[in-house]
């Protein structure tokens, strides 16, 4: 090191830290793939299909793995004393156990290896992740000539990785989308894309609701990068990042991310301020920051034409009542009305000589259009489907219509979807009631309808990227009550149930156990440790454990995703390396 700054040989092994953090967010390209979930009845989408902001990040970080087990390979071959490891590691090989278990009996085994549409996390992205932990962690951790310098660059190239995707966002929130600009699509190759309107940014994160995420991640880590500076030019430059990222998290309209913020403010403001010496100023420089935030929600909610108010405050999950649950079965059709009452009902001859038969739950034969049945009209019809004539009944209830047919020769019951395919209707467990299907925007109805499934996946799960096939994305009827008609969830909406599921339960227990004493033992070092570290080294160590109970907070609501798991899996490796080396100066703590 010379004059205080990193040796220049000491960057190459940064390199793959700093292009995950800095280039890997920011990676938009149009890109083609092959789609093979396109088969599925409920899927509209082409065998063939174009990808813009997830593909071409699957392939930097191959590119990025690459470059990690060579620096790895060069550790062992100049024999640096870097290679470090925990007993607690071992629950992330169990975990990477189960990923590979779970891609190698997938059905679907393409998708497991390659990744999935509006996924892309294949068995490879998932050992990438676990991968870039360890490497940052050994990395960050070094020798002791490197480790401050290590530190500090990281912790730079995050203020960077938030400087630029800020800019992208006020652009946005201004309404000027830099992707919309010709030069700058020419340029990224996605003149060609399409994109959905909308108040709420994206940045080059795919969607607004991981721009939340992202934001959890990178403002904590900037607020210890302005306390880490020294230099007034250094301040300045975090504190342009702070405000970026909060107007960020605003313009995005993520109640989860605002959400999870102030819960984590509530965590960790007890183990800060227990070590500040002038807690009066703190206390005031605390209220000035939520007045100050409390002001550019305003200021966003004004820009935006009011819809960040109308959409914290506002629901907009609404069902629809008295709807038809239906389910096709082999030899029949049950009708179930008023989530209690069921009749089994049976097709009886061919063609135009097609009868009806009705029956209750006792076995008797019921009249249609009488009883509860009043309600629903039931209707003979037929249909031309690929230049065949089709004959079947229409059960009609208030706006709800539904085709019925079991004329295709193997005497099975179809459903006509919305999408004009004939698939089977059925009628899937549910883990709470159909009142629930809109808790959360609607996460209610994907996590009632998946937990049911996890008894399926306890040792392996369906492989990655493979939810889609799993989930029951044939129950149109439950879809329909909660205006999903036309939805495919080919992800649960938590990070949990997303490992449970697709590597299974086993494997998530693994990573949960993992956060979990990951988050323990340093909420015990920060309360417990009683050494004046210095300011620079508490906050990023605070900064991080911070970031990494945000995103497992956010975790519960949200996917992990390309766009931002990256990211995390970085800090988390930089804040283990500083839990375990304060563990070691503390060994009474841990």
């Amino acid at each position: 090191m010379k004059n205080g700054r990193i040796d220049k040989t000491y960057y190459a092994y940064l390199l793959p830290v700093v292009l995950t953090v800095v280039v890997l967010p920011l990676a938009v390209k149009l890109r083609s793939y092959y789609n093979p979930a396109a088969d599925y009845a409920w899927n509209s989408g082409a065998k063939f299909a174009g990808d813009v902001f997830l593909l071409i990040k699957q392939h930097i970080l191959y590119m990025i793995m690459g470059m990690m087990a060579f620096c790895l390979l060069c550790f062992g071959l100049l024999r640096r004393k870097i290679f470090r490891g925990t007993k607690q590691m071992l629950l992330l090989a169990g975990y990477l156990l189960f990923v590979v278990l779970s891609a190698v009996l997938a059905e679907n085994t393409y998708i497991a290896w390659h990744g999935g549409a509006e996924r892309f996390e294949s068995v490879f992205v998932l050992m990438g992740y676990v991968l870039l932990f360890y490497y940052t962690y050994i990395v960050i951790r070094g020798e002791q000539t490197h480790a401050w310098q290590a530190r500090r660059f990281l912790i730079r190239a995050i203020g960077v990785l938030s400087f630029l995707l800020g800019m992208i966002g006020l652009c946005q929130m201004f309404g000027y989308d830099i992707y919309q600009n010709v030069w700058i699509a020419k340029l990224c190759g996605i003149q060609n894309a399409e994109y959905v309107a909308s108040d709420r940014i994206y940045l080059s994160l795919y969607h607004s609701d991981y721009v939340g995420v992202m934001m959890t991640l990178l403002l904590p880590m900037n607020v210890a990068g302005f306390r880490m500076e020294e230099k007034r030019g250094g301040k300045l430059f975090f504190l342009v990042d702070m405000l970026l990222v909060v107007l960020c998290l605003f313009a995005s309209q993520s109640r989860s991310g605002v959400l999870c913020i102030l819960i984590c403010w509530v965590l960790f403001y007890p183990l800060w301020i227990s070590r500040v010496k002038r807690k009066k100023k703190f206390i005031l420089g605390t209220v000035l920051c939520l007045m100050a935030g409390t002001g550019l929600f305003l200021v966003v909610n004004q820009i935006q034409g009011h819809s960040l108010i109308q959409r914290f405050f506002h629901t907009d999950t609404t069902t629809r009542q008295d709807t038809i649950f239906l389910e096709t079965r082999d030899d029949s059709l049950v009708l179930r009305l008023k989530d209690t009452q069921e009749y089994r009902v049976t097709f009886v001859g061919k063609g135009a000589a097609m009868e009806l038969v009705v029956q209750d739950a006792a076995g008797q034969n019921v009249a249609a259009g009488t009883g509860e049945l009043s309600d629903v009209t039931i209707q003979k019809q037929y249909i031309s489907y690929k230049g065949k004539t089709v004959y079947g009944y229409t059960f009609s209830h208030r706006k709800q219509n539904c085709f019925i047919t079991n004329q295709w020769g193997d005497h099975k019951y179809y459903y006509l979807n919305i999408l004009g395919n004939f698939d089977q209707c059925i009628l899937s467990e549910d883990a709470f009631p159909v009142s629930w299907y809109g808790v959360a925007s609607y996460r209610g109805f994907v996590w009632s309808k998946t937990i049911p499934l996890l008894k399926k996946t306890i040792l392996y799960g369906v492989g990655p990227d493979n939810f889609e096939g799993y989930f029951p994305n044939d129950d149109y009827t439950s879809r329909y009550y909660s205006r999903l008609g036309k939805v495919i969830y080919n992800k649960p909406h938590s990070w949990y149930l997303q490992m449970a599921t697709e590597t299974g339960v086993v494997s998530a227990v693994f990573v949960i156990l993992f956060l979990a004493g990951v988050i323990w033992q340093g909420i015990r070092v920060l309360w417990r440790s009683r050494t004046a570290d210095a300011l620079a080294e508490r906050s990023m160590f605070l900064a991080g454990m911070f970031s990494c109970v945000s995103y497992c907070i956010m975790g519960l609501l949200n996917d992990s995703m390309l766009v931002t798991a990256p990211i995390f899996w970085v800090i988390l490796g930089f804040t283990y390396a500083l839990l375990q080396e304060k563990l070691e100066k503390y060994p009474q703590i841990g």
